[in-house]
């Protein structure tokens, strides 16, 4: 091919890939549209024979697309195919990224981190703006817009979703500050730390509780290997002061924020496990997803299914019809109550188990554990997987554009891109 050219489509494929980062935690309508003219550049640039050879050599982004074909033949047994459509149009990103990045010329440590700064600029302008939202509501009287989903609403980005953003943009900051700490500047490392106090202090107001526990574990564990391997005493004992004291004092100053945690011991988790008819009941955050995770483990037995699921199309009518039957509350159209009807197993374990059975679900765990099998050195790569996998114990992350991409584009970055190869080969 001639040198120009693939100069060409490795710049334009680079810029493609900040655009994506840049607009994930914003437009969809925009992410979109960069995500199909990253395909459109994939596709254009054509020497299929090396993309062919360089495909077969790659098992992880093998299995990547088996499990995507796998999602496919579940529609064959499913009865509502619009929905298991839907399904496979919304997972594109499982196969898509994969694809695109173990095919294409591989991406340098620099631009690697070029994408991963632009990444934590993004969420920086969107906690800005969310904050400033909050403000002005306030200025106003209404303090509300301060915590959980009121929150992020000027962007439209879910808390839970949101926590997760900020809780990886966390864990790629301390990874900057240690990685060149006695050459960086002191307004850099001072810049780095503004940074990660500012996004500890949104993720606290953003309330979601198994995210928000998991990432300050995640970090205060990274902070332990980093003082133990590093010897980063300074970076070690600036965090461990400032992540515990910052937590315990906004939960402790909020009310909001202090009842959402008080949820976690009031919740009365085996009372939903007895009852079989909801009719009445007070539902909290915990307690419906047990309710749901129930209903997951009923539809299996029931329609014998936990080998290879319910169908790519199904779980979700399957999942309404359990709720009717169990009057979990479908909500007031005349007072404006949503309901939890329409929910689906807010867990994505449990999500697969339902939609493509135990088979399916083997095989998810089997892409989340194989990148740290085979690098268990490469740092970003395993604390991302790490906080993906507890966002995905109370959603189903990649039910959702800003979950499925957020996975599939990070996963397959780390996984394909050079720093991967790098820190293999140095450690």
């Amino acid at each position: 091919m001639n040198t120009n050219k693939i100069v060409l489509h490795s710049t334009i494929f680079f810029y493609l890939l900040i655009l994506i980062v840049t607009t994930l935690p914003f437009f969809i309508s925009i992410n979109s549209i960069a995500i199909i003219l990253l395909v459109i550049n994939w596709l254009i640039e054509g020497n299929w024979k090396k993309k062919r050879e360089m495909f077969l050599s790659s098992k992880y982004a093998i299995f990547c697309v088996i499990f995507y074909l796998y999602h496919i033949i579940g529609l064959f047994y499913s009865a509502n195919n619009s929905v298991g459509l839907f399904e496979l149009e919304k997972k594109l990103a499982l196969i898509i990224f994969p694809l695109v990045f173990a095919t294409s010329v591989t991406l340098n440590r620099k631009k690697i981190f070029i994408i991963l700064y632009c990444f934590v600029t993004a969420c920086f302008a969107a906690v800005v703006i969310c904050l400033s939202n909050a403000i002005y509501f306030s200025s106003i009287g209404d303090n509300s817009y301060f915590f959980y989903h009121k929150l992020g609403s000027p962007i439209h980005f879910h808390a839970v979703y949101f926590s997760v953003y900020l809780g990886f943009a966390i864990c790629i900051l301390i990874y900057f500050l240690q990685d060149k700490w006695e050459t960086q500047s002191w307004t850099l490392k001072t810049m780095l730390i503004f940074l990660v106090t500012l996004f500890l202090f949104f993720l606290l107001l953003l309330s979601s509780k198994t995210v928000s526990i998991s990432v300050l574990i995640i970090t205060l564990l990274y902070l332990l290997v980093i003082m133990y391997k590093r010897k980063k005493i300074i970076i070690g004992i600036l965090f461990f002061v400032l992540v515990p004291t910052l937590s315990v004092i906004m939960v402790k100053s909020s009310g909001n924020i202090q009842n959402r945690f008080n949820e976690l011991s009031k919740e009365n988790y085996f009372e939903v496990l007895k009852l079989d008819d909801y009719r009445g009941f007070q539902f909290t955050g915990g307690t419906i997803r047990v309710a749901i995770w129930k209903s997951v483990f009923e539809i299996l037995n029931e329609e014998k299914a936990w080998i290879f699921g319910v169908g790519t199309g199904d779980s979700q009518d399957l999942l309404t019809k359990k709720y009717m039957q169990k009057n979990i509350y479908p909500g007031d159209g005349a007072l404006g109550h949503i309901g939890f009807i329409d929910y689906n197993a807010h867990n994505q374990y449990f999500q697969f188990l339902i939609t493509l059975g135990v088979s399916g679900l083997f095989i998810f765990f089997f892409l989340l554990s194989y990148p740290i099998i085979h690098n268990p050195n490469n740092v970003l790569q395993i604390l991302f997987i790490f906080i993906f996998c507890t966002f995905c114990f109370t959603e189903s992350a990649l039910c959702a554009h800003k979950g499925v991409v957020f996975y599939s584009f990070f996963n397959s970055l780390f996984f394909f891109g050079s720093y991967n190869k790098e820190n293999k080969e140095q450690n």
